[in-house]
């Protein structure tokens, strides 16, 4: 895709060469590559981002850009699940934009949508910076030493396989993003269970 001048552009990519050794792809939680699962670039406003809150977290996350995992690549020239690959070119970030400075997140989930998902990852990929004088490029890639990326939900994990002949034709072992299911509130979790415990008891009275 052709850029502006004076623009930000955001590569919704984690592709690199194609190898295990370079490149980390995005798995499920039963470790499985993730195929069809959200990856977005955004900010966070409001309250920000809270592990044991995660529907209020989506909420405060605002999406600059997005692509599903397993869509087609041209680098790679073909769909490959784990790998995500678009380039996103927005409008020009210079002062005073609001976003200038804010910290700059991917955002993981295992379905289309973040409030469709129920497993995550999220991981920092840098600060927005001015496109004056020079546009900012930038990569969501977790295991790239291009950003400083910082792990905030998910874990590492890995994956051996083949991927797909188009790549190396043999079986590699990458390092990957594992996506966690979030852990409810201690407070919701109660009120499950006094819940379910109401629930036992009325059934016990009929």
């Amino acid at each position: 895709m052709a850029s502006n001048s004076n623009a930000a552009i955001y590569l919704v990519s984690n592709v690199v060469s194609g190898y295990g050794y370079s490149d980390g792809l995005y798995q499920n939680t039963d470790n499985s590559l993730l195929d069809g699962g959200i990856v977005a670039f955004g900010v966070f406003g409001g309250t920000g981002f809270n592990a044991l809150d995660i529907p209020a977290s989506i909420a405060n996350f605002t999406t600059l850009a997005s692509a599903l995992a397993g869509s087609n690549s041209a680098t790679l020239e073909g769909s490959f699940a784990g790998y995500v690959e678009t380039s996103v070119d927005t409008a020009n970030v210079t002062a005073p934009n609001a976003l200038i400075g804010q910290t700059l997140y991917v955002f993981v989930g295992n379905a289309s949508t973040l409030t469709t998902s129920t497993a995550f990852g999220l991981f920092s990929a840098g600060v927005i910076q001015d496109d004056d004088p020079n546009e900012q490029t930038y990569l969501a890639n977790p295991f790239s030493s291009l950003s400083p990326n910082t792990l905030l939900l998910g874990e590492v994990g890995s994956f051996t396989g083949n991927i797909g002949t188009a790549l190396n034709g043999s079986s590699d072992t990458y390092s990957t993003l594992k996506l966690t299911a979030p852990i409810p509130e201690p407070s919701a979790a109660i009120l499950g269970g006094l819940g379910a415990l109401a629930a036992c008891v009325r059934r016990r009275r009929n």
